[in-house]
Parts: structure tokens; sequence; C-alpha cells
């Protein structure tokens, strides 16, 4: 792959943009671009390795575990070599144009979710719902009665990429406020698309979480009080009107509700007492990464939590290696407040990983967020040996970190 640096602008990260989002579209998109955008990644991972990343010890014990753990349960599969890639390619080598690279990938990922919120907005008001014309089971269905899903392959998917789009939009709310009005509110306009899609798809819990994670975006980017008012007031306005257009498309969302309360259990309940039951079966190293339902070989299986997944599959030696990397990634919060990029960065990894309690990717590496959210890990871990976040990074900051002292400054394995 080019050197990062010889480009003038972003044509190269939207094009991996453009490959790894294929995975949430492959239903229309052919499948094996998502593969394509893994391997560039890999591939250039390799190519500028230049010492390991301060959380390469606890990463590698992470890839030894699944390895065992899956030898010793016969499930040694694809789902182990491409979560081995993933963890690999986002958390084990390290180098200043390496760190610049992920933190620029991440941007132009954002933006693929921005996108994707403003696509299947769209899709709603004109009633598209791909699936409904594609997949026999649900032919000739009234769409108002399913959950939306659009252009995507899974109401599943499109909620968590749609609260992902929140965060970012939030952003761009907080960024231009001071410097350019017109922009912040029309990235409002976008909040509001952005939550009604995931209302319509219907995930309490990604609305939830994602708001949360945008009111702490919020309160990071307003540097005093009255700064923090000037923001919020229009914010409650545009949320006031856009109210019942949102509530609008809350049915399915209020019928997961009652149905829970009707029947005492949640729509989690089976997939976390089977979690449970695998981590019974073999605590300290898990069951490895089985085959377990559609898609389960290529790993986008819902295993219905992504915390528990990693006790049930790698067991308590792997939960311990996970912590002790998530360990790396806290901030101190005047550092978030004065940096908003890191702040968003920071805020969207937050999201992925309360919302990471009710859905399942981290482990799932045939599903895009599961690359995302360890990239995500990397960038924010490797903030404190680099001390420096943005995305304007250039060739003369390369000078400031040779190899020998990248590799002293960090953990070897």
């Amino acid at each position: 792959m080019p050197d990062i640096h010889s480009f003038k602008s972003y044509a190269i990260f939207f094009l991996l943009t453009f490959l790894v989002f294929s995975n949430l579209y492959s239903m229309i998109l052919p499948g094996w671009l998502y593969w394509v955008g893994l391997i560039l990644i890999v591939v250039f991972t390799i190519s500028k390795l230049r010492g390991f990343s301060n959380v390469s010890t606890a990463a590698f014990c992470l890839l030894v575990v699944g390895l065992l753990s899956n030898i010793l349960n016969n499930n040694v599969n694809f789902r182990l070599v491409l979560f081995t890639a993933v963890i690999f390619s986002a958390l084990i080598p390290s180098s200043y144009e390496l760190y610049s690279f992920r933190i620029r990938l991440l941007f132009t990922l954002f933006v693929g979710f921005g996108i994707t919120a403003i696509i299947n907005y769209y899709a709603k008001m004109v009633n598209i719902d791909y699936a409904i014309y594609t997949w026999h089971y649900y032919k000739g269905m009234d769409p108002t009665k399913l959950k939306f899903q659009g252009f995507t392959n899974n109401s599943m998917w499109l909620s968590a990429a749609c609260g992902v789009a929140t965060i970012f939009f939030t952003y761009i709310a907080v960024r231009f406020w001071e410097s350019r009005k017109v922009i912040s509110f029309i990235a409002l306009a976008f909040i509001c698309c952005s939550i009604y899609v995931t209302v319509a798809s219907a995930s309490r819990s990604a609305t939830g979480i994602s708001l949360g994670a945008s009111a702490l975006l919020l309160y990071l980017g307003s540097q005093d009080s009255r700064k923090f008012l000037q923001i919020i007031i229009p914010v409650l306005i545009v949320a006031a009107i856009a109210y019942p257009m949102i509530d609008s498309v809350s049915g399915n969302m209020r019928n997961k509700q009652l149905a829970q309360e009707a029947s005492g259990h949640t729509s989690r309940d089976a997939l976390w007492n089977a979690r449970f039951e695998e981590f019974e079966s073999s605590p300290v190293i898990g069951v490895g990464f089985g085959a377990t339902g559609l898609d389960g070989d290529v790993g986008r299986a819902e295993t219905g939590s992504g915390w528990l997944t990693i006790l049930s599959q790698t067991g308590l030696a792997g939960a311990i290696c996970v912590l002790i990397i998530m360990s790396k990634t806290i901030i101190p919060l005047q550092e978030l407040r004065n940096n908003r990029l890191l702040a968003l960065y920071f805020c969207v990894f937050l999201y992925m990983c309360l919302h990471s309690i009710f859905e399942a990717y981290m482990f799932q590496g045939g599903w895009y967020l599961c690359l995302i959210f360890w990239m995500l890990v990397s960038v924010l871990a490797e903030y404190k040996v680099y001390g420096d976040f943005s995305l304007d990074m250039n060739e003369e900051n390369l000078e400031e970190f040779d190899n020998s002292e990248v590799i002293e400054s960090d953990e070897s394995i």
C-alpha cells in the first residue's frame, strides 16, 4: 500500500472505508470487498511495524489464550484466523506513522457512519427496506411491523452504526459552533435523522447509550457553563421539534418493551444463558470460537453480549488480558476537554464498550465493528506513548520517534 504521507487527500482512507463498510451493506455489495479491506490494512500494518505497542504483551497473550482454547475444544476455524488478523493489525505493531494512519482512517470511518445514517433515513422516508424485497421470509410482510434495516443487512447492525453517527454529528455541531453555525445546525438536523433511524430499527440500547455518549461529548466540548448553555439550548429546541417525528417510528421499540413486561424475559435471555453455561463448563480458558448460529463460521454470529462472549469463549484468562488492554485507554478528563477530537474517539469507544453489554462484536472478526472497536482501543492506548492526537500529523513529527525510542517506551513481546 502507498505511503499515507504521499497523498494530498484522503482518497486511500475513503477507499478503505468503502471496503470496510461493504460488510454493513453485504446484501447489496459483494461480501469479498470487506476481506480485501481487511487484508490491505493487515499488509499496511506489517509494512509500518517499527516496534510493539504498549498493549502488545496483553494482546499477544489474548491471541495465545484464544488459540489454546480453540485447540483444546477442537474449534480451530476461520473465526480464529479472522480474530487473529484483527487483533494483530490493531493492537500489536507500533509506529508513529501507523498511529497517525489509524487516527485518520477512524475519522473517515466515522464519516461513513454519518453517511449510513443519512442514506438510511432517506430509505425510511421513501419506504425502502431492502430485506423485504430480498429475504423470502420477509416478502409480502407489512414494513411497519418489522424492525427497519433500510439498505443494510440487519436492523441490529444499522442501529449500532447510527449510534456512532449520532456521536459523530454531535462532534461536528460542537466543533463548528463558534466559527460556522450553519454547519452546526445542519449537524443538529443530521443528529435527528440518525436518532430517527436508530429508533426505527428498534434498538433501545443503541438509542439510550448513544444519547448518553453524545451528552458527554457535548459537556467535554464546552469549556465553560456559558458555552455549554449556548449549545444545549438550541439542541433542546431542535429535539422538541423533532420529537413527534421520532416518536412516530417508536412502535416496534414500545412493542419490545411491552412483550418483555408481559413475558418477564428479555430478547437477550436465551443468548446470555447460553454464554453463562459455556463459561461454567470451562471457566479458565473458555470454549473457543465455536461456529454458533447463522454466519457463525465467519465470525458474525450474534452471541448476545460482547463481554459475556469474552468470558465464554476465552474464560477468565482471556477476560484478564482484555481488562489489561482496556486499562491503557483511561484518559484524564482534562485532556479530553482540551482535545475535542480525542474526546470524540473516547466517547465512541465508551459507547461501543457499553453497547457491547447488549450486542456482540468484540470477538466477531467477521463483523466490521470488531475491527473498528480494537482500532479505537489502539489509538487511545498509543496516545499515552506519542502524546499527539490530530488529523494533521506530518512527516516532521516522525523524526521525534525513531525505532529505538518506540521500542524502549513500549512493552515488547
